[in-house]
């Protein structure tokens, strides 16, 4: 039988060929569809929305044990108002961290704009000995971090924010939990070391440092991203976008989709 060829043999290896990063089931929990943050709507892709993804990054460890609960997530837009990340408590400690030193906060869908804050309500803090929590006092349950610089999203959009917390200075000597955090957007990340994973229910593929083993940032691929193959001499993704029937051309070093191929129903 004859062999037509529909489109240059590279795209053929895109369309079946899918990267798979190991271990980045718990960086990466909840890659599935969601709910609005008013959690009555579906979440229906990025096309006409915004996603923002957020987590936090534990640094300076340094061997201690410490727990907290996050009450809630919150993200500060330009119109005052704050939009809910996650209203569910977690609980997050440092034992899980341990290794990558990186914790899945939540994500949703927010307005295209702008977001200048992002406010985490810390319910409880505690050291952990001989798997006991010893409760730590705390002066204020929240706190707002103002990016280093302004989060601006528009439709298609689907990003992340990192909040970097440095563990030992969150405890100081009288048992007290002051916690020391920043956060900030995501930048553009070294395209060495760097895997790429498909969540087509929320159209998007998460950016991954297999050298940390951590999410480093995410692109919006509007049309359900699958099949991928990465092209770093040339500066290039493919992403098969499988609800729309085409291939995504994406720009690494930017993280800008520069061109859009329909792939031929033949």
């Amino acid at each position: 039988m004859k062999k037509v060829k529909c489109f240059p043999p590279r795209w053929i290896r895109i369309a079946c060929r899918l990267l798979v990063a190991c271990g980045l089931a718990a960086a990466l929990a909840g890659c599935n569809a969601l709910t609005s943050n008013t959690g009555k709507m579906p979440f229906e892709g990025v096309e006409n929305s915004c996603l923002v993804s957020v987590f936090l990054n534990a640094t300076h460890v340094q061997g201690k044990r410490v727990w907290i609960q996050v009450d809630s997530v919150e993200m500060l837009s330009s119109d005052g108002s704050w939009v809910p990340v996650s209203t569910e408590k977690m609980e997050i400690s440092t034992s899980d961290t341990t290794g990558y030193g990186q914790a899945f906060l939540g994500r949703t869908v927010v307005s295209p704009g702008t977001y200048t804050k992002i406010r985490l309500k810390i319910g409880k803090a505690a050291l952990l000995k001989r798997d006991k929590k010893v409760l730590l006092f705390q002066k204020a349950p929240f706190k707002a971090l103002v990016l280093t610089r302004p989060l601006k999203v528009k439709k298609g959009d689907s990003t992340c924010v990192f909040i970097t917390w440095d563990v030992s200075r969150s405890i100081a000597v009288n048992a007290t939990f002051q916690p020391s955090m920043s956060a900030s957007p995501q930048g553009i990340p070294l395209l060495a070391d760097l895997a790429y994973v498909a969540c087509p229910d929320i159209d998007t593929v998460y950016l991954v440092r297999t050298d940390r083993n951590r999410v480093s940032g995410s692109i919006g691929v509007v049309g359900g991203p699958t099949y991928m193959e990465a092209f770093p001499d040339d500066n290039r993704l493919y992403v098969l976008a499988s609800r729309q029937g085409n291939i995504k051309i994406i720009k690494p070093s930017t993280n800008q989709i520069i061109d859009t191929v329909q792939v031929p129903f033949a």
